[in-house]
């Protein structure tokens, strides 16, 4: 049973590790939680190789260069003034 839990030497762990992490620091709206989405998708870009998914290498490398679109779109929230609504008008 261990040695299918570490077949791809722990690899997947640590791209899931990543992947997860990114999402949390994405929901706290942290930029750097597009690194994170970025070297798990890389991570998993080398696990599906090993493991001769092509589907999966095609996905993550996509999705790495969305996670590098929106590092590179990114922009910081306007602080909500007390007393606003937070909604803004056009």
């Amino acid at each position: 049973m261990w040695d299918a839990l570490w077949q791809y030497y722990g690899l997947d762990w640590i791209a899931a590790a990543f992947s997860l992490a990114s999402v949390y620091r994405l929901g706290d709206n942290r930029r750097d939680g597009f690194t994170l989405g970025v070297a798990g998708s890389i991570l998993w870009v080398i696990f599906s190789v090993m493991a001769h998914t092509i589907p999966g290498a095609l996905l993550n490398i996509v999705g790495s260069g969305l996670y590098l679109r929106g590092f590179l779109k990114w922009k910081p929230r306007d602080p909500i003034s007390p007393g606003s609504t937070g909604v803004q008008e056009s």
